[in-house]
């Protein structure tokens, strides 16, 4: 599980506010310590295992028959790792992949008839996205996002593909689509360590790495055309394809963040109410599919 989070952080661009690489920062610290007592845990199994759904994911203190209550909290990694203050194993944050193979069992079980995603995350990393976006384009069964704090970048990237969002508090914060890189350059401290590296490409190669060399050299413009724009404008599109959202207001697909009522004003959050409002929601748009699908009969 190291080595997976290592390479995740060291290689894939980030979809999330400032504010949260201070926690990447001590995820990847957390993770190079020695592997030992750090076993692996599989979220899906620990639900099955357990019987319900909800015990296993739900902080809300809030529960609802035949419904599935996920909770993604906290940054947003591909892959499950440790909470950084924590000791107790209870407290491994699942990674995005346990959480979409979580709501695939949900829509696969007869015995659950929608689920609610409950964020309170600034983003994570672009890899994490992958398979939670692929689960939630073909969902089978109404799934509702409750904003409880903050649902910032690869959050507001997730909580966009749900059936609605609604925020918990008119304070709630949601934004920030966008994304960005962060390199460090360690040459200043090699030299000063006496240590020069020196890396050599074969005419053959001349493009590979490109994108790094020429940032670290101060010329960003080869890592924003190739890598951060063809980023940005899928999430942008993505946010266009699935929400109402208003263009006219300033920032709004180019990174900033609004509180609930504004956001609500610019198509990026539904309505501020509760869990029972998503859970009514859920029960209105299983009605209304039900009925559209007996009418084409």
């Amino acid at each position: 599980m190291n080595n997976q989070i290592i390479n995740e952080l060291r290689t894939s661009p980030l979809a999330m506010v400032q504010a949260g690489t201070a926690e990447m920062e001590a995820v990847l610290h957390e993770a190079q310590r020695p592997a030992s007592g750090y076993p692996e845990i599989q979220a899906v199994q620990r639900a099955q295992n357990d019987g319900n759904i909800c015990n296993v994911f739900n902080n809300s203190g809030y529960y609802a028959d035949r419904i599935a209550i996920i909770s993604i909290t906290g940054m947003m990694m591909k892959y499950a790792h440790f909470n950084f203050s924590m000791e107790d194993l209870e407290w491994i944050v699942p990674g995005m992949d346990d959480i979409a193979a979580l709501l695939e069992y949900a829509m696969q079980s007869p015995d659950i008839d929608g689920a609610i995603l409950v964020f309170n995350t600034p983003g994570g990393t672009t890899q994490s996205l992958i398979h939670i976006e692929e689960v939630l384009k073909k969902r089978t069964k109404p799934v509702v996002a409750i904003v409880d704090g903050m649902c910032a970048s690869a959050g507001m990237y997730t909580a966009s593909l749900c059936d609605r969002i609604i925020a918990l508090n008119k304070m709630c914060n949601v934004g920030s689509i966008g994304v960005m890189v962060q390199l460090v350059d360690y040459g200043p401290f090699y030299k000063k360590q006496g240590i020069k590296i020196i890396e050599i490409y074969p005419p053959e190669s001349a493009d590979k790495n490109k994108s790094y060399r020429d940032a670290i050299d101060g010329k960003t413009q080869t890592m924003i055309d190739e890598v951060l724009t063809p980023l940005a404008v899928n999430f942008q599109n993505i946010v266009r394809e699935h929400r109402p959202v208003d263009e006219s207001v300033d920032g709004v697909l180019s990174g900033k963040m609004f509180y609930a009522e504004d956001a609500i004003k610019a198509g990026l959050v539904d309505e501020i109410g509760n869990f029972e409002t998503a859970v009514a929601a859920i029960n209105s748009i299983s009605t209304e599919r039900k009925d559209i699908a007996n009418a084409m009969e």
